[in-house]
């Protein structure tokens, strides 16, 4: 970022991230004079140690000011993305639960539905993250779980 169009700004992280925050990680700021406009930035330093009253960790982050719109002083809501993952997922609607273990059924090549155990991390926006149990280009069936039966045979549809 060109240093003529970057605002520096301080803040105090709870202690208890203080182990995932880290210098680069991406930032986005919101500040009330611009409602619906997101700021970019990223972590620029951070403390190397917690501070033994506010119990929080300094942090100093950079933000991307390109049209000169933040002002030195502004209260800024800041998010910092510390745990973004990039995983396998699909739609809760395809998820069989019985007990504490999870359910798909993955459609092989002679289309037959077979059930087969996942394992599942966490569930965001209408999807379930699979952590185990499929690869990246399985078939499996999105919803209409009732109407399946392990080892029957189905009619795809390609989305």
């Amino acid at each position: 970022l060109d240093d003529s169009s970057v605002i520096y700004s301080d803040l105090k992280i709870p202690e208890i991230f203080a182990s995932v925050i880290k210098k680069g990680l991406p930032i986005e700021a919101k500040f009330s004079g611009y409602k619906n406009k997101i700021y970019s930035g990223q972590v620029d330093g951070v403390s190397s140690r917690i501070n033994a009253e506010t119990r929080s960790l300094l942090t100093r982050i950079k933000i991307n000011n390109d049209n000169f719109e933040l002002i030195p002083g502004s209260l800024l809501e800041v998010t910092v993305n510390f745990n973004l993952r990039n995983s396998l997922g699909v739609p809760d609607t395809s998820l069989i639960l019985e007990g504490n273990k999870a359910y798909v059924y993955k459609i092989s090549n002679d289309n037959t539905a077979n059930k087969v155990e996942v394992k599942i991390g966490i569930r965001d926006s209408g999807y379930v993250e699979i952590i185990s149990g499929l690869n990246e280009g399985d078939i499996i069936v999105a919803e209409g779980l009732k109407k399946i039966r392990s080892g029957g045979k189905i009619k795809p549809i390609k989305k």
